[in-house]
């Protein structure tokens, strides 16, 4: 089964599978090109950089560093993070990842070093004491690669500098877990999608309330924005997907694409 799935701009697809392999797949004409193994002892999460060239796995307490044309490995992080729950490519060869315990970590990987942690004051002192801890589940990062919006568990979405480190603000946008979040060119505003069946749009720098765009019975399990950042697709667990007009608040179309 496939559990995640990272797309670079040049339509090279990397999928992450449940028996701990990477596949690289050529969109353009339905292929798979090559599959190979990570050797994580659990396999969570993916991440592949914009030009296609190199894909970041990651674990328990471990990156690794993958160079796709080959399959070869090409470096690992001992991340000492407690599980890399979320994963994705930043600017200029850095990622991301977010834990269980609501902590975001920046990686240089070239150089195997962390160059920053993030770590909300209110959850810091007590999300490891916690049965249900406010665990990251979501990220997205604007264009210009200054801005960092986490959601949570808790339904929250938090507005970082991210090389500041600085928590600009907290919006409390849903009730269950945020599955999914875009944020169009202009960086202004983003939009959310969660477990509790809600997209939602709020402001980027300010501190203000959400808006909600769409409210369904299933619950939403992810979220993208195609280029022009008018229309938004996302995907429910009873297997649908949805085509909807931002500005209008409007389903345009809803397809049954999958049985699940």
């Amino acid at each position: 089964g496939i559990h995640s799935l990272a797309v670079a701009r040049n339509g090279c697809a990397v999928t992450g599978s449940r028996d701990g392999s990477i596949t690289v797949w050529d969109v353009a004409h339905c292929r798979r090109l090559r599959s190979f193994p990570t050797g994580h002892e659990i396999f969570l999460s993916l991440a592949v950089e914009a030009d296609g060239r190199r894909a970041v796995s990651g674990g328990l307490c471990r990156l690794k560093l993958w160079d796709l044309e080959s399959g070869r490995a090409a470096g690992a992080i001992d991340t000492s993070a407690d599980d890399i729950k979320v994963l994705m490519a930043g600017p200029n060869g850095t990622c991301l990842s977010g834990h269980r315990y609501g902590g975001i970590l920046a990686w240089d990987l070239d150089a195997g070093k962390r160059l920053a942690s993030l770590e909300a004051v209110e959850i810091s002192a007590f999300s490891r004491l916690l049965a249900d801890p406010d665990e990251v589940t979501a990220m997205a990062i604007t264009a210009d690669g200054q801005r960092l919006v986490a959601g949570s568990s808790k339904g929250f979405l938090r507005v970082w500098d991210l090389w500041a480190g600085r928590c600009l603000h907290t919006i409390p946008a849903h009730l269950l877990d945020v599955t999914g979040i875009v944020i169009p060119p202009n960086g202004l505003r983003g939009l959310s999608a969660s477990w509790d069946g809600t997209i939602k749009c709020w402001a980027l720098e300010k501190d203000t309330a959400s808006a909600k765009v769409f409210e369904g019975k299933a619950r939403i399990s992810c979220l993208a924005l195609p280029p022009g950042g008018d229309l938004a697709i996302w995907g429910t667990e009873a297997g649908e997907l949805f085509f909807g007009d931002v500005a209008d608040k409007v389903v345009l179309e809803r397809m049954e694409a999958h049985d699940k």
